[in-house]
């Protein structure tokens, strides 16, 4: 009699195939009836499915966060390693000049214009090492270095080089 009430309701159960949104296994409140449908119709199952590929999409979508945030990284060491670069031969340009400037005050005692030209550059050096251009203002970076530049030049002349 069992067997024949099963088999009886397996094929009504199976025929009322609900759908996955419907069929959430959580539902303590859910029927016997509710529960069997889902069961048989494949319910429950495309509810997983349908939770695995939210799952799939959220994992893409953290790969992809991960991505940028390795890719801002990349960013900030490269601007780092540029900034120590720029750095390194700023430090390397007030060397050089401080040797110049050392070299060139005993020959520029007798005159008084490559004194001038000394005592500028001596400024301009103070000036560059208290005051640092941000690396994001190039052009005045430039027009600094170009002006440093002339005044070089100008010394150089005015010390008999060529």
């Amino acid at each position: 009699m069992k067997r024949w009430i099963i088999s009886a309701v397996l094929p009504l159960v199976a025929g009322c195939a609900s759908l996955p949104e419907h069929c959430d296994p959580n539902d303590r409140n859910a029927s016997l009836l509710t529960k069997m449908q889902c069961d048989a119709g494949g319910g429950y199952r495309g509810r997983v499915l349908q939770q695995e590929q939210g799952v799939t999409e959220a994992q893409e979508r953290n790969a992809a966060f991960r991505q940028v945030y390795a890719d801002i990284q990349a960013s900030q060491a490269a601007v780092r390693a540029d900034l120590a670069a720029q750095r390194k031969a700023e430090a390397a340009l007030d060397a050089s000049l401080r040797t110049l400037l050392q070299q060139s005050r005993a020959k520029a005692n007798e005159q008084q214009e490559t004194r001038r030209t000394l005592q500028r550059l001596e400024q301009d050096l103070a000036s560059r090492q208290q005051t640092n251009v941000r690396g994001g203002d190039v052009q005045a970076k430039q027009r600094q270095l170009q002006d440093l530049q002339a005044q070089v030049t100008r010394l150089q002349r005015s010390l008999g080089y060529e």
